[in-house]
Parts: structure tokens; C-alpha cells; sequence
């Protein structure tokens, strides 16, 4: 089925159009989804919209803090609804749908990178601190062998699941 495509046409701004821009971002639409509706402007012009007017830029990372903000409650969604999980052969016997269960692990993973990157202090991966012990009291004048030695035992350390974090 070929895609519809949109003529290029000029659009004016207006406070009501830029609203609904606005919801449908929070909706969790992208720009590009956005701009195939009726009466949306192209991608283009709305990002030049954004960047024209620094009020726009407000009101648009706004509206996609909203979206982020929203993630969490569709992950827990996604995650707890097993709707279509099972199928039912012609036989009566219930089969696992894999490919839908595989297709809901996508959507929470894609928003929960989304939301690692977006949020990187509340949803990021926690970070290690590794202390290394040196043989030398002045850290400052460390050679390269105690730095290839410590790192060595830190890399192997990670390998068996033993490395130590400072609390």
C-alpha cells in the first residue's frame, strides 16, 4: 500500500495548531507521525517553528518532559499486560505468541534506554567506583606498569563478578 504523501505548503503558526502539536507530543507521537496528520505541518516547518521562537523551544521540551515523564507508568503497562501472550491453535491447545512477547520486551526496552538517556541520574545505569592500590605512596607519579597492573586486576576482577564498588 503506497504511503501518503504530503504536498509542501506553506502553514501559518496559530496558537491552536501549535497546541495540538503540543498534545500529540505528549501523547508520545514523534514529529514525523505528527506531521503526516491533516492539517499538521511538515517536520521541517515545525522544527523551524521551535527554533525561531525561544517560547516554542519552551513549551516543546516541555511537552516531551511530560512524555518522559510518562514512560515509567507505559513500561509498568506494557510489562503487566499479557493480553496477547497466548494463542489458541485450531486444536484448542494454548501456544505462547513469542513474536508478541518479544515485540512488548522491545517497547520497554526502547523506552527505558529513552529514558537512561533523557534522565541519565534517575534511570541510568548506577556507576562503579573502583579503588586501586598501588605499591607507590604519590599517586601523582604512578608508572605505567602499576597502571597496566591495577587495570589488569580490575578487568578480571569484572570478569568474575567480584569487582567491589565504594559505598
Amino acid at each position: 500500500m503506497p504511503s501518503k504523501v504530503k504536498t509542501a505548503r506553506k502553514t501559518k503558526f496559530t496558537k491552536k495548531l501549535w497546541n495540538q502539536i503540543l498534545e500529540y507530543l505528549m501523547d508520545g507521537l514523534t514529529l514525523r507521525q505528527i506531521a503526516n496528520r491533516d492539517g499538521i505541518p511538515s517536520k521541517a516547518t515545525i522544527m523551524r517553528w521551535i527554533a525561531d521562537f525561544p517560547e516554542r523551544k519552551v513549551d516543546y521540551d516541555a511537552a516531551r518532559e511530560l512524555l518522559i515523564d510518562a514512560m515509567e507508568d507505559e513500561i509498568l503497562a506494557i510489562a503487566d499486560d499479557g493480553t496477547n501472550d497466548w494463542n489458541f491453535r485450531e486444536n484448542g491447545l494454548k501456544s505462547v505468541d513469542h513474536d508478541h512477547i518479544n515485540r512488548s520486551r522491545l517497547r520497554v526496552d526502547a523506552r527505558k534506554w529513552i529514558l537512561s538517556h533523557r534522565r541519565p541520574k534517575t534511570y541510568g545505569a548506577p556507576t562503579q567506583m573502583v579503588i586501586i592500590e598501588t605499591k607507590t605512596t604519590d599517586k601523582s607519579k604512578l608508572s605505567a606498569e602499576d597502571l597496566a597492573a591495577a587495570l589488569g586486576e580490575v578487568l578480571m576482577q569484572g570478569k568474575s563478578g567480584k569487582a567491589g564498588s565504594a559505598d
